[in-house]
């Protein structure tokens, strides 16, 4: 599934149903963070698959999403991101399926940790 060059594939679909709830683990890399609404320890984070290249690299496979999550979601024990979780950064993730929205080309996860690598 993670060299499916297509942003929306059926593929991503079948997996998601075929895997909902599994965790999985692979190594990825953060491509947009934001604040989940007006709050400052809440986040919305976009994932790839493989290694940051720049800006206007697209990564094979799905685009991931992490909702609303905090430090504490992602396996770190500080009020606050630390200085790897950041666009650009290189990590390997452990997370939950939830689904991919075919509307949005966004596959859902929960994630359990994060680690810099």
């Amino acid at each position: 599934m993670l060299a499916v060059e297509a942003e929306i594939d059926s593929l991503y679909s079948e997996f998601a149903e075929a895997h909902k709830e599994s965790v999985i683990e692979f190594d990825g890399c953060i491509t947009y963070i934001v604040n989940h609404d007006d709050y400052d320890t809440r986040y919305d984070i976009l994932l790839s698959a493989g290694d940051y290249i720049d800006d206007d690299t697209v990564n094979p496979g799905p685009v991931f999403k992490f909702e609303d999550v905090n430090t504490m979601n992602l396996g770190i024990e500080d009020l606050f991101l630390p200085e790897f979780v950041k666009a650009g950064s290189n990590i390997h993730v452990v997370a939950k399926v939830k689904n991919f929205n075919e509307d949005t080309g966004l596959f859902f996860l929960e994630p359990v940790t994060i680690t810099e690598r």
